[in-house]
């Protein structure tokens, strides 16, 4: 990779702030750049969202909402609607960075821990730590047992 000293995005608007969390403190002492929010005044938001989607009408796709968690604007575009009504699913209260740092939170971490195969006892490294109490097994168990 380039150096971050090249990078035209800073680290905490970057994918990078996602998956590897820094506070700004760690980010400058490491030599990344950071972007300060842009203190943009933030609208009130103009709508009252409806708990059931059959009640939303067009008129959400003109109005302004405030996200629940970090307090930014966001709006709600025709074809989202569209998706929300096909699927019967709730408008969103959260922005969309909100909602992908929650869904973010919930996958894997990019960690690995040294555990045991549960069949054969072979040293392995895996995902789940030692806490988790899934069975986990080496390669060759696995296909073992999945084939």
């Amino acid at each position: 990779f380039f150096p971050a000293s090249l990078s035209p995005f800073c680290y905490n608007e970057s994918q990078a702030q996602i998956f590897f969390p820094l506070t700004k403190d760690e980010i400058l002492r490491k030599g990344y750049k950071w972007k300060e929010p842009d203190g943009k005044r933030v609208q009130l938001q103009t709508f009252e969202i409806s708990e059931n989607i059959d009640r939303v009408s067009d008129d959400i796709l003109n109005e302004v909402l405030v996200c629940e968690d970090c307090g930014c604007n966001y709006k709600i575009i025709a074809r989202e609607l569209e998706f929300y009504r096909d699927m019967g699913i709730f408008i969103p209260r959260k922005c969309y960075q909100c909602r992908h740092k929650e869904r973010v939170s919930k996958r894997t971490k990019w960690e690995l821990f040294d555990r045991k195969c549960s069949n054969c006892g072979k040293n392995i490294k895996t995902a789940y730590p030692l806490d988790l109490k899934e069975m986990i097994y080496c390669e060759k168990c696995y296909l073992e047992e999945v084939y």
